[in-house]
């Protein structure tokens, strides 16, 4: 018999891994899968609060001077762990059908991560809104790594001068200081 969709948070871990002992694999199986599909719901929704949050500025209220410092401090979380929420959020919330994919539980963490990666790229992430059914479609349909296989080729043909840019802008942002000692 597997969790109930009215399970509560209260049933501790050890009275789950009990209960799941007894289980055939099958049933481990359905319910992994019934698992994940609910995680990548509580996640896309996740990412549609953290972008109203960032939208009407609510992470100011407590003082925070970023949205990072505040999820931070709601979530006790790491800096590495609120900065991607954060580019979740926007992924989803500035690349149609992302969001949308992710909560119906079409595409996983993975993929909206392996997207947020690429939509972070100052140089050409404000590309991947036109091609996003299509990578939409890869994501849900590929193994993981042939997706970020796909990706990367992706990358590579709308930043082909990539390594070189970040090179330069090394270069150009260089700033040295002298001191008498």
């Amino acid at each position: 018999m597997a969790w109930s969709a009215g399970s509560t948070a209260a049933e501790s871990y050890s009275d789950a891994l009990a209960e799941c002992l007894s289980w055939p694999a099958a049933a481990l199986d359905d319910e992994l899968r019934r698992l994940e599909v609910e995680r990548r719901r509580i996640e896309s929704r996740m990412a549609a609060v953290v972008t109203a949050a960032e939208r009407t500025a609510a992470y100011t209220v407590d003082g925070h001077r970023s949205s990072t410092a505040h999820l931070r401090a709601t979530m006790n979380c790491s800096g590495a762990t609120a900065r991607r929420l954060r580019r979740r959020a926007r992924v989803t919330a500035e690349v149609a059908g992302v969001g949308d994919a992710w909560s119906a539980g079409h595409i996983g963490v993975d993929q909206v991560d392996a997207l947020a990666k690429r939509h972070a790229n100052p140089r050409c992430g404000h590309e991947l809104a036109d091609f996003a059914s299509t990578l939409l479609d890869h994501a849900e349909h590929l193994e993981f790594d042939d997706f970020e296989l796909v990706l990367q080729r992706w990358e590579l043909f709308a930043d082909p001068d990539g390594s070189f840019d970040e090179a330069e802008a090394a270069a150009r942002d260089r700033d040295v200081h002298v001191a008498a000692g």
